[in-house]
């Protein structure tokens, strides 16, 4: 008995050992929302760029740390406010007379790679002060909600947490394309509040959540290597094969139920307040920049994580053929939120024809292939206006 036990343990140690070989050699982020599991707890993936700009947050994963003020070479100079918002002191109550817009969203609405004036909200409250004329009576301020990593459900759980505070009169909201970068990459039990989805319910790794299972995912290389395949081989079984089209086919059902979802939430409160809702839409990426961009970002997290001895959440990368195509997933997006918007009679703004009318969507517009340059920022701030406000400010 002792020497089958023995033996078992040899070879546990072995399989571990040769798992963690595999992984050092590649290594992908297997949490959601931007964070990932670190010595037992969460951690923002934006620490790994900016160390320090979010901290913990029981419901939400994480949120912005309040009251800071941090110049980055990657993300600009950002100041964040009490409520843990890029931008100037948002005043709650809200002030009489005003009007307030609140810019829901991930990295694209807080402005990565740009200082805080030159991100979307920021340009939108400029031309709306500028064209608009406001008086002593009437003011209008545009409130930067944008949070690296969010993803649509952590947005709409922070709304309905905090709309009520901030009093919004219009909501505009740029989600989705998390969504789909996160979904694929999520780890079973993490949170289990943040990390519930309906692919992973669908999944035979449904079984395995556990107290058991959850430690190991934090602890065991092995572990992790064998959820990722079984994942991979539960697609390949109901598509047919691990190509990217069926592992974007898969992530794209559980994407719309998520967004349609955490917008119809967002909306249904307009029936207990009296706000507006507009959607943003997808622009197209540039497809071989912004997965360089991941690429590099994965890199980062990997080698910062080991110079702080932090042990992260992570499993093989997916081949070529499992890869999810975050330009074709953005399209797809795109589509769903026009169809949504429409559905609700809602405002949509086309970010695509509003990209059109300035050329071909490149470098000059997008930093990275995924966030806006200033001069991106911009286009995005001007289509907002001229459809919601128009010249004569109407909406407002």
């Amino acid at each position: 008995m002792g020497v089958m036990m023995g033996g078992v343990l040899l070879i546990s140690v072995l399989l571990e050992g040769v798992a963690r070989l595999v992984e050092l050699g590649s290594l992908r982020v297997m949490d959601t929302g931007g964070t990932l599991a670190a010595s037992g707890t969460l951690f923002p993936i934006v620490n790994v760029e900016v160390p320090g700009l979010a901290e913990e947050d029981p419901r939400l994963g994480y949120r912005l740390r309040p009251n800071i003020f941090i110049t980055s070479r990657r993300y600009g100079a950002m100041r964040i406010n009490r409520q843990g918002f890029r931008g100037h002191q948002v005043a709650i109550p809200k002030p009489p007379g005003m009007f307030r817009i609140l810019a829901l969203g991930g990295s694209t609405t807080f402005g990565v790679g740009v200082d805080d004036a030159a991100s979307y909200p920021r340009l939108l409250e400029a031309l709306l002060v500028h064209r608009c004329v406001p008086t002593p009576q009437r003011s209008i301020e545009v409130v930067n909600g944008g949070v690296p990593g969010y993803t649509s459900t952590q947005n709409r759980r922070r709304f309905e947490l905090e709309w009520q505070a901030f009093q919004p009169d219009l909501v505009l909201v740029m989600d989705g394309l998390n969504d789909v970068a996160t979904l694929p990459l999520l780890t079973p039990g993490r949170r289990s509040d943040l990390t519930a989805s309906p692919l992973l319910a669908s999944t035979r790794t449904t079984t395995l959540l556990s107290g058991w299972y959850r430690w190991s995912l934090s602890h065991s290389a092995f572990v992790r290597l064998l959820s990722g395949h079984l994942l991979e081989h539960n697609a390949h079984e109901t598509h047919g094969g691990p190509s990217s089209e069926h592992t974007l086919e898969v992530v794209m059902q559980t994407v719309r139920m998520q967004l349609e979802d955490n917008l119809d939430r967002i909306a249904a409160l307009r029936n207990v307040s009296h706000f507006h809702v507009a959607v943003v839409g997808c622009p197209g990426l540039m497809g071989d920049r912004a997965r360089q961009y991941v690429m590099e970002l994965t890199t980062r997290v990997v080698a910062q994580g080991g110079e702080r001895g932090q042990r992260f959440a992570a499993a093989p990368s997916p081949n070529r053929r499992t890869h999810v195509n975050l330009g074709e997933g953005c399209r797809l997006v795109d589509a769903f939120l026009r169809r949504w918007a429409s559905r609700h009679q809602i405002p949509y703004i086309d970010l695509n024809e509003a990209f059109a009318r300035h050329g071909q969507l490149n470098s000059l517009y997008l930093e990275d292939g995924i966030h806006f340059t200033r001069e991106g920022n911009v286009v995005v701030a001007e289509a907002i206006y001229e459809q919601l406000f128009g010249r004569q400010c109407h909406s407002y």
